[in-house]
């Protein structure tokens, strides 16, 4: 998926095809950041929220730098077993 640090085109555009064929609309949970490009083609729909659950701290800290200005944007910093517990209901769900 990765060469040199960078994210390979044909993973964005796959992962770009497979969230466009999703429509993300409302609240949308998104199950691991990775590299940020499911975050990023889902941002781009008219959604209510964005609640991202990831448990790498190094992609928790690029996570949150992604969210920083982005309202509708929350972070989990837990594994997807234990926040799944304590979540409410989602229009749509991704898991990266």
């Amino acid at each position: 998926m990765y060469t040199n640090g960078t994210i390979t085109k044909w993973c964005k555009d796959y992962t770009k095809a497979i969230i466009d064929t999703l429509k993300p609309h409302g609240s949308v949970l998104l199950i691991g950041y990775g590299s940020g490009a499911a975050a990023d083609v889902i941002s781009t729909f008219p959604i209510k929220t964005l609640t991202i659950i990831e448990s790498d701290p190094i992609l928790i800290d690029h996570a949150k730098l992604w969210a920083k200005n982005k309202k509708n944007v929350t972070v989990l910093e837990k594994d997807w077993k234990e926040a799944s517990k304590t979540l409410s209901t989602f229009n749509v769900l991704f898991f990266n």
